[in-house]
């Protein structure tokens, strides 16, 4: 399963796209699986994040592998880098340069279970008071642009993506804070085989030595 998070996985016209599902399709190529594209399951990030910790036999992608989020699955990848960030307009003159200088900011955006709302919580002590939960990174775009929240904390490439899609102006935005720098990976639930992972990781390493992952990545740039 997976959701609505372009240019990793996204649906556009009824078919589900993205690096990650392009990826994963060619991993059931490889495995002589029968499993294709239409057969993943796109839902809003925090009902898959919830379902991966108690449903068994679950794979939820692309997920960002944090030292918080190690030890809650299993892991094939890399997919691809990810910076989590904090995004403000750049008309606001906003300056972070620590923890301390996001006191004064009461509605920062995030997607509720998000690795963005992990981060300012963990990272950054930042209170519940002042988060200001939005449905997806689109949501959370245009509440920033509308004034409605002062930062939107979210993955760099995908923000700036659905920035282009709106049709906003990405000179308009800028990044104040970077959260994070890590991966992105397939999540597996807790209860998937350690033999069905080792299949799947080393099919993952022979696209990867052969150069189609990085095939799929330039396809979307």
């Amino acid at each position: 399963m997976t959701e609505q998070y372009p240019p990793l996985n996204y649906e556009r016209h009824g078919k589900l796209r993205g690096i990650s599902v392009d990826i994963l399709e060619e991993i059931f190529i490889e495995l002589g699986l029968e499993r294709r594209r239409d057969s993943i399951n796109i839902y809003p990030w925090p009902r898959a994040y919830n379902m991966i910790q108690h449903n068994s036999m679950e794979m939820l992608f692309s997920m960002v592998r944090t030292d918080e989020r190690e030890m809650m699955f299993k892991w094939v990848g890399p997919i691809t880098s990810s910076e989590i960030v904090l995004f403000a307009k750049k008309s606001k003159n906003i300056v972070i340069n620590d923890q301390g200088d996001l006191v004064k900011y009461r509605k920062i955006g995030v997607v509720k279970s998000d690795i963005g709302e992990l981060l300012l919580k963990s990272k950054m002590n930042v209170s519940g008071d002042q988060l200001y939960f939005v449905k997806n990174s689109e949501a959370g775009i245009n509440m920033l642009t509308a004034g409605r929240i002062d930062m939107f904390a979210y993955e760099r490439i995908v923000g700036l993506w659905n920035v282009r899609e709106i049709g906003l102006n990405p000179d308009d935005y800028e990044v104040v804070y970077i959260l994070s720098a890590n991966d992105y990976y397939y999540a597996f639930s807790k209860d998937v085989p350690d033999s069905i992972i080792k299949k799947i990781q080393e099919a993952f390493d022979r696209l990867k030595k052969s150069g189609a992952i990085d095939k799929a990545i330039k396809n979307y740039f």
